[in-house]
């Protein structure tokens, strides 16, 4: 290396210095107007998948007024309150901690015939009840219901599940079946606690009375995949094992960085600055001693320098230890 004893830093070095300093940009310390990822809500759809969840729901709004107009022969205003997703394990115990005597009806395809549910709170399942039975009034929502009360109560919420299947894209045919019967303070099914759930609430007013009432469908989201354009819904033909095989295919082809590190060594501010062409490094290891294998930075290997086809390479000896 050159001599550099007695040599400070020159003017020019050093407005080469701070011009490099200087030319980094700026540390952006203004206010940044963006939420928080929510690690708690999955997001399973994207923005313009969620536009055309919303077409779907619209037009599901559209076929429950019609069928509450038949069971009830009153006109009825519904809407779409909200459409949240959530995992399955923190939106069931919210359920059942807060809503402990809610009615539920099951409902889902051929191959997973209770994989959603229409869930009806005490005081919307008495109003359902009361306007189909033309009743000025809501029935007592805290006694238990007679067989026809339930039967109408199972017809209005089956009217949810009809409409559903009706609004699915036309080559999905028949769909959805649900349960034969309703059942109360129990869900009707096991929510896997991973499970990225929709949950679509539903207002339902007869616009003549004004009254309110208030629905909630719990769906997998992977159920909603054909109003986006997915097909998920196709049973999955591929076993464990062939699943597996292909992941293990996919991670032997991806790419690895492999460094061969002959040594290294320190220096200070002002030699660093201070090299030239044909001064010399000395390292920290001898000749004689192997040169170090890192892949993606973890040192694995020991080698030897060596030449290959005309081209520098490191011969490996053996494996570090761990």
């Amino acid at each position: 290396m050159t001599d550099t004893s007695g040599k400070n830093l020159t003017r020019e070095k050093m407005q080469q210095i701070l011009a490099a300093i200087g030319s980094r940009p700026a540390e952006d310390t203004a206010d940044t107007d963006a939420e928080a990822y929510n690690w708690h809500r999955p997001n399973y759809f994207n923005t313009e998948q969620l536009k055309k969840i919303d077409g779907f729901t619209e037009k599901v709004t559209v076929g429950v007024a019609d069928k509450f107009h038949d069971l009830c022969h009153s006109d009825f205003e519904v809407k779409i309150a909200s459409l949240t997703l959530h995992f399955a394990e923190e939106l069931v115990g919210q359920i059942l901690n807060d809503e402990p005597n809610n009615y539920y009806l099951a409902f889902g395809t051929e191959q997973d015939p209770k994989c959603a549910v229409v869930t009806m709170p005490p005081e919307t399942a008495s109003l359902w009840i009361a306007l189909v039975l033309g009743e000025s009034e809501p029935l007592d929502s805290s006694r238990e219901l007679l067989q026809l009360e339930e039967s109408i109560l199972l017809d209005t919420a089956s009217a949810i599940v009809r409409t559903l299947e009706e609004s699915y894209p036309e080559k999905m045919g028949k769909l959805f079946h649900h349960a034969a019967n309703i059942l109360r303070k129990q869900l009707p099914l096991a929510l896997p606690g991973s499970q990225e759930t929709c949950k679509i609430t539903f207002n339902i007013k007869e616009i003549k009375s004004k009254k309110n009432s208030q629905a909630y469908v719990l769906i997998p989201c992977t159920k909603l995949d054909p109003v986006v354009g997915k097909d998920s819904l196709v049973p999955d033909m591929h076993s464990q094992k062939d699943v597996s095989k292909k992941l293990l295919e996919h991670l032997n082809e991806m790419t690895v960085s492999v460094k061969a590190q002959i040594g290294s060594t320190l220096l200070t501010f002002e030699e660093a600055f201070s090299l030239a062409a044909d001064d010399i490094l000395l390292l920290n290891k001898n000749v004689n001693e192997p040169v170090d294998v890192y892949v993606e930075g973890q040192k694995l290997f020991h080698g030897w320098p060596a030449r290959a086809a005309g081209t520098y390479a490191v011969l490996i000896k053996d494996k570090t230890e761990s």
